[in-house]
């Protein structure tokens, strides 16, 4: 295990996920385990366990199994699953901005958000919020670099 700040972290904290991993976790949401003990016994954390769940169902959605199908896999709701997807696509679009851009202008954007970064974590539904004032302020560069 490793240590962090006065935390022992579990030993796969951080690490890629494996298919055998992926399989068990899945395995023991079927069986109706929860979170914290999926954890455990994968030496994850049970965010981790969480985020990889909303990974896996987008993945899966993606290669056009149906929601009900996802949902019943997965354990996750539905709104969830249509959450986790809005946030990637935003955040692939948002990548994608970024790396057509020239390099001084995404600097430039960086330092224009910097403030921001320094405040404390918003809350899980601000974060969308927070996305789209970045990807409003990158388009608002890349119009300025136009100009």
């Amino acid at each position: 295990m490793e240590t962090v700040k006065n935390q022992t972290l579990p030993e796969r904290v951080g690490k890629k996920w494996e298919i055998d991993e992926e399989v068990y976790v899945l395995k023991r949401i079927s069986q109706g385990a929860n979170y914290m003990t999926i954890a455990s016994e994968c030496q994850r954390k049970v965010g981790g366990i969480s985020s990889h769940l909303h990974e896996m169902a987008c993945r899966f959605i993606k290669e056009g199994k149906p929601m009900e199908e996802v949902v019943q896999i997965t354990g996750l709701l539905e709104d969830d699953i249509k959450d986790a997807i809005q946030r990637r696509q935003v955040a692939e679009r948002m990548k994608a901005e970024r790396e057509s851009m020239p390099k001084e202008t995404v600097q430039k954007s960086i330092k224009a958000f910097m403030p921001h970064l320094i405040k404390p974590k918003p809350v899980q539904d601000d974060m969308m919020t927070v996305l789209i004032e970045i990807r409003d302020l990158l388009k608002q560069l890349v119009e300025d670099k136009k100009n």
